[in-house]
């Protein structure tokens, strides 16, 4: 059996239904109290934990010029969800651009793959300079310029080959 129960508020009337498995008035109010100071309390810890998350976001150095080969202004930024690392990019083939800027780490990495890009992939704040960047650039001068110091030896042997031939001619 339901009944209507009807009580005064100082604002309005109320009407609640009454009966064995509904709850009643008074219960009613106290319960939707403690839901909203709840909803209250976990708003609050959301707007925390977001301060919180916002605050250790990485700081990457970002310098990305407008059309390839042209210069940058190196400035800074803060990496959006997502992009969990910084990267440094040089490009070894024309227009020769390099960029350095916030990237999803996995996709720092696939990037590597590419013969004509060096690119460093890091995660810690302004991580992304381009020392120690040119690794493969120092490698293939060193292998230049023993190939040239090879061809030097080889022109110097050459050289002493036709003066002795010529010697041994008189």
């Amino acid at each position: 059996m339901i009944k209507v129960v009807s009580t005064q508020d100082a604002a309005q009337d109320k009407v609640y239904l009454s009966g064995p498995r509904l709850l009643n008035a008074a219960h009613r109010e106290t319960t939707a109290g403690a839901t909203v100071l709840k909803m209250k309390l976990l708003a609050l810890a959301l707007a925390v934990a977001l301060l919180f998350t916002v605050g250790e976001c990485l700081q990457c150095h970002r310098c990305v010029s407008r059309r390839p080969g042209e210069s940058c202004d190196l400035t800074q930024e803060t990496c959006k969800p997502g992009k969990d690392g910084c990267a440094a990019a040089k490009f070894t083939r024309a227009p020769f651009g390099q960029y350095q800027k916030c990237m999803a780490l996995k996709d720092c990495e696939l990037l590597k793959l590419n013969a004509y890009i060096e690119m460093k992939c890091c995660s810690d704040d302004l991580c992304n300079t381009f020392k120690n960047l040119s690794y493969k650039k120092k490698l293939i001068t060193k292998s230049l310029e023993k190939i040239q110091q090879r061809d030097e030896q080889e022109q110097v042997l050459l050289y002493d080959l036709q003066s002795l031939n010529t010697t041994n001619e008189k």
